[in-house]
């Protein structure tokens, strides 16, 4: 697994920031230390996860000498936080289906060649795909809501793991990015 350079901050009367030189916007922050480093994990494995939903490269971690050069670094303690992206290594587990369910899965299977187990984790992925898949709405009108506020604050996002301290300049590129996809998306269109 990958491990990412973070930089710690701390100012007086704040939390504990902590933001990725590697992977600009991948921010978090944290009461105490140990929350701090918990979320940190949390962020870069969200942050990742959504670059890779979205179709954007992931740029490999960058060596500390290569990350100490940088303005960016003063003030600020490095250290580092690993990757954990869930596998997909197989496990075996026992479940309960309905005989008819059971029937309706394998008639469904046969033409994909049978795999109960294929069709059944295809499907569990769709279903929780759909369930999760985050309303752009709601996110474009929580951002621009939040631009109204100046103040930074610890918030979740809907369907993101954690919580991030995000700023008005974050809601921006928020809304930033979602109207570059859309006049992207338009162009690509016509």
């Amino acid at each position: 697994m990958a491990s990412y350079i973070a930089l710690l901050r701390k100012d007086k009367n704040s939390d504990y920031g902590v933001e990725f030189p590697d992977l600009p916007g991948c921010i978090s922050a944290g009461s105490t230390l140990e929350e701090a480093r918990q979320l940190a994990e949390e962020s870069l494995a969200a942050h990742v996860a959504f670059l890779r939903e979205d179709g954007d490269e992931v740029p490999a971690p960058s060596p500390l000498d290569v990350i100490a050069k940088r303005p960016e670094i003063k003030g600020a303690v490095p250290f580092m936080v690993e990757l954990k992206e869930p596998s997909d290594k197989a496990i075996r587990i026992n479940i309960t289906v309905p005989e008819r369910v059971l029937n309706l899965i394998d008639v469904a299977a046969a033409p994909l060649g049978g795999n109960r187990s294929a069709f059944m984790v295809s499907a569990a992925e769709e279903k929780a795909r759909m369930l999760t898949q985050r309303n752009e709405k709601e996110s474009t009108a929580w951002a621009k809501a939040h631009l109204a506020n100046n103040k930074p604050r610890r918030v979740a996002m809907p369907n993101k793991i954690g919580s991030y301290k995000v700023t008005r300049a974050d809601s921006a590129a928020i809304i930033s990015k979602r109207a570059t996809k859309k006049r992207t998306a338009r162009r690509g269109a016509v």
